[in-house]
């Protein structure tokens, strides 16, 4: 219940994969704990809670939070027009927006909150970048662009259909990109957020319902999972002057019914302030299954005389999940802390037949949040995702410990608790009272360290007990550990996917052969299979180096592509089968692999039509797939000769120039290109060429095509599309195949590739950062990055160099 905390004592609590797979007390735990690998114990007297969970913030306030507290909300020298408005108008500037949205996360972090309930701007590219922040530093958000077309100021509104074009378009781009990120399931949510009632018509709040109802699939209630789906956020029944304005723009009306009927009252519904609902509309919230974020600081301030405030007990018992919220920058203080003591202050003062005490208070900002969200999290149970912060009672300028010395006084403060209980009691009582951020010695969201405070004696004890010589050896570990399993995951989606395909079809091809070929191929079709299966590393090299072989042994008479395929091979062998470490040498082989092609066609031979192979590509598949009519016709025919080597030259021209600059564009180009290859009919297709050079192209955006993969294993849309993709691919097989009584398997192989990265493409953001990051590599990158650079030397030199000299 919200007034009862439950002390783990000596327990040991194991997190697999971000998520609780097991909690043990006593000797269990330490029974437990002899067969793990990797454990953390806590330094003496430190104690580990749930993170907090802000339930109602404004990023792009921040910048003015302590300031107009003097001021109502509405009116011309209220808040909203004096300090929120233009402050929101410098989103315009996505940079503004970067800045401010960065600096924001970290705070949040750095005071213990896991998880934040964001309102953006009106601006779809500022409030992106608040997206951005979240995704990099690792905080769990719902965030969302503001909604506004009406009663707003002239230079800071929307048309309907734009705000409601622009909603759009920011939940697909923020599902896309918190996907991409986290493909096991998404930390960022995108909500839908119509600021409140005066500044959103009826229209505009119909069209918010209609893309709830689009993205959740029904109108709320349904108690479904929350991967992928779309909040709504506003504010509700915040002062009695907006109340008022309410009644003149809808007279007899209401907030919540007119949320309700726009179909925006749903289970993912979070409403700011409500202190002025009656118990009728608290029944209609909790029958929605929508919530309620507590903001007990802004509501003191940016109320009318006397101040009034949510009455969070009684809203609970009505039924209605309750959050607790810093709303920064109504509320300048940007600390949960702070609001649970301004909740209890508040409550004591304004609500007398209620009691918020700090116990009550800690579980609005824990538990509380946790199911206004329908999130797990918020507590240490089995099956909860670990986001947790390390309290260090010994930090800052007042001694947390119970009674100010050490664990044997702590008896003396609860004399009905186990001197272990009372002291974890007396620490987390006196941190919710008097503690701030010096007291957070780490932080933890799904269960990765996303804060570590240096100046933490608990920190410190932290690193030694994980055998570590300080901040930064514990920063490296945890990135270690992180970089390896990225690695794991990147390795094991590129072997089941486009080099399964690649591989299938090399083998295959020389089946046929007879002989030692045709037996070794079996082999090697084995091996595939087997790595794909198992993603593991040394089995990959075994069969890539075999690969190799039966590549070299056919020389001269190999593709020109099959020997760039061996150095991007021998580049992802020297990073150790790193994915991550080897992607940026590959896509530089790969570039410079087209623009070679392209380089030594800018010659007489290539761009005469009558000699130029150009010409010879064109006009095939005009033959094969044009109608006769088109095919016969003399300009065509002209155009042929006069465009025909000049376009192919062009597109591979553009194909590297875009993938070093436009990544997307570049990839999308390059698949088009392989596609019409494929198509080709016989006798001069080259669907292997297509299939092997599009292997290469996973390294442009090996997250995003992850994140494809596992949409596949779930059998969403992508899984119906691949399968659709093999059954076309099937067909063409026979019809454009080089042989015409075997079945060809570069159209097949290249179809799926195609889906898969197609996908991957769709995915991506339109501009991808090039920049490397600042982050320190782990020591032992600068031998890998030795080792894969001469793979990339040899590229340069066989396409460029050696062709010059003769």
């Amino acid at each position: 219940s919200p007034s009862t905390i439950e002390v783990l004592r000596d327990a040991l609590v194991v997190v697999t994969d971000g998520v609780i797979t097991n909690i043990v007390q006593g000797a269990d735990a330490d029974a437990l704990q002899s067969t793990l690998h990797d454990v953390t114990q806590l330094a003496e007297d430190s104690i580990l809670i749930p993170g907090f969970v802000d339930t109602h913030v404004h990023p792009a306030q921040v910048t003015f939070a302590g300031s107009g507290t003097d001021r109502p909300l509405l009116g011309p020298t209220g808040w909203l027009e004096c300090y929120t408005y233009p402050a929101e108008r410098a989103w315009a500037d996505p940079t503004v927006a970067a800045e401010v949205s960065g600096a924001v996360v970290r705070r949040a972090l750095k005071h213990g909150c896991t998880t934040a309930v964001y309102f953006g701007t009106i601006h779809l590219e500022g409030t992106l970048k608040l997206v951005d922040a979240c995704l990099e530093q690792g905080l769990r958000a719902v965030v969302g662009k503001v909604c506004m077309d009406r009663c707003s100021p002239a230079d800071y509104v929307e048309s309907t259909e734009a705000s409601l074009s622009d909603m759009e378009a920011f939940v697909q781009a923020t599902i896309a990109k918190a996907e991409v990120a986290h493909p096991n399931g998404p930390l960022v949510h995108p909500a839908l957020t119509p600021r409140f009632i005066p500044t959103c018509s009826t229209a505009l709040l119909a069209g918010l319902g209609e893309i709830a109802r689009k993205y959740n699939g029904s109108d709320g209630g349904d108690g479904g999972s929350r991967a992928n789906k779309v909040f709504v956020q506003s504010h509700i029944a915040q002062s009695a002057d907006q109340l008022a304005f309410v009644e003149k723009l809808h007279p007899g009306q209401r907030d919540a019914a007119l949320f309700d009927a726009a179909g925006l009252l749903t289970d993912r519904c979070v409403l700011a302030h409500a202190m002025h609902l009656d118990e009728s509309e608290l029944q209609l919230i909790a029958r929605r299954k929508s919530a309620l974020a507590f903001c007990p600081l802004s509501n003191v301030f940016h109320t009318e005389k006397p101040a009034s405030t949510l009455d969070a007990p009684n809203a609970w018992r009505c039924g209605c999940n309750v959050g607790l919220a810093t709303d920064t920058a109504g509320g300048y203080a940007p600390s949960m802390l702070h609001a649970c003591r301004t909740a209890v202050i508040a409550s004591r003062c304004l609500h007398k037949d209620t009691t918020v005490d700090w116990k009550y208070a800690f579980w609005l900002a824990t538990r509380g949040g946790a199911a206004a969200l329908s999130m797990p999290i918020g507590g240490f149970e089995v099956g909860n995702e670990f986001d947790a912060q390390l309290v260090d009672p010994s930090a800052g300028d007042v001694l947390l410990l119970p009674g100010g010395t050490r664990r044997n006084s702590s008896s003396t403060q609860m004399k009905d608790k186990p001197p272990e209980e009372a002291m974890a009691l007396g620490v987390l009582e006196k941190y919710v009272n008097l503690g701030d951020d010096r007291n957070v010695a780490a932080v933890w969201v799904r269960g990765k360290q996303v804060h570590l405070n240096d100046a933490s004696s608990a920190a410190a004890a932290f690193i030694r007990l994980r055998g570590g010589h300080g901040g930064g050896a514990v920063a490296a570990k945890e990135d270690d550990a992180a970089g390896a399993a990225e690695s794991v995951r990147l390795f094991s989606a590129y072997v089941r996917s486009v080099w399964l395909l690649q591989g299938l079809m090399q083998c295959y091809g020389g089946s046929s052969v007879g002989g030692l070929f045709a037996r070794s191929n079996t082999v090697l079709i084995a091996c595939v299979l087997l790595t794909s299966l198992t993603a593991s590393k040394r089995l990959f090299a075994a069969t890539t180096l075999a690969r190799l072989c039966l590549r070299l042994i056919n020389v001269p008479f190999i593709w020109e592509v099959e020997i760039w395929a061996v150095l991007m091979d021998l580049t992802l062998l020297c990073s150790g089968c790193d994915v991550v470490r080897a992607a940026a040498a590959i896509r530089a082989q790969l570039i410079t692999f087209y623009a070679g092609a392209a380089f030594w066609k800018i010659n007489t031979s290539f761009l005469d039509a009558t000699t130029s192979c150009g010409t010879i590509f064109f006009a095939q598949l005009l033959a094969a797939y044009a109608p006769s009519s088109v095919v016969t016709s003399p300009a065509v025919a002209s155009l042929l000769r006069l465009a025909a080597p000049l376009a192919a030259l062009a597109v591979e021209l553009l194909v590297p120039i875009l993938l070093l600059f436009w990544r997307k564009l570049g990839l999308a180009l390059a698949l088009l290109f392989h596609l019409l290859v494929v198509l080709t009919p016989p006798p001069n297709n080259a669907g292997g060429f297509s299939v092997c050079a599009a292997q290469y192209l996973f390294f442009f955006a090996p997250d995003a095509t992850a994140a494809v993969l596992s949409e596949v294993a779930k059998g969403d849309t992508t899984a119906r599309a691949l399968a659709l993709a093999t059954g076309i691919a099937f067909s063409l097989g026979r019809r454009v195949g080089t042989h015409p009584f075997f079945f060809d398997t570069a159209p097949c192989a290249y179809f799926v590739q195609l889906v898969i990265l197609a996908r991957t493409v769709y995915k991506m953001p339109m501009f991808t950062a090039t920049t490397p990051t600042t982050t320190a590599p782990p020591p032992a990158a600068s031998v890998s990055a030795t080792r894969v650079t001469l793979p990339l030397v040899a590229a340069v030199l066989y396409a460029f160099v050696l062709p010059s000299l003769g």
